[in-house]
């Protein structure tokens, strides 16, 4: 609103205010529109964290099966290396 100086912008200001109001009536949250916005949060946050989760335990399986491999590899060795043990006696 403009600084009123004269009575006429008195009466300008009065009606703007008057219209923003009814105008800010029109956009009065309900408690069913704040409702559904903390439900679509709540399932939007719940499919990230599934995501991440899922993501979390596929990196660990993929951790896994290159430890088994690891593993094995360390398993045949040492079997190759007794068996020369074995053959060198």
């Amino acid at each position: 609103m403009a600084p009123a100086v004269v009575i006429g912008d008195i009466d300008t200001n009065i009606d703007t205010a008057a219209a923003a109001a009814e105008k800010s009536k029109e956009n009065v949250l309900t408690d069913s529109a704040v409702n559904s916005a903390i439900i679509s949060y709540s399932q939007s946050t719940i499919i990230f964290l599934v995501r991440d989760m899922l993501d979390f335990l596929q990196a660990n399986q993929s951790f896994m099966q290159n430890l088994t491999d690891s593993l094995n590899d360390v398993n045949s060795m040492s079997s190759q290396l007794m068996k020369k043990v074995e053959s060198a006696n």
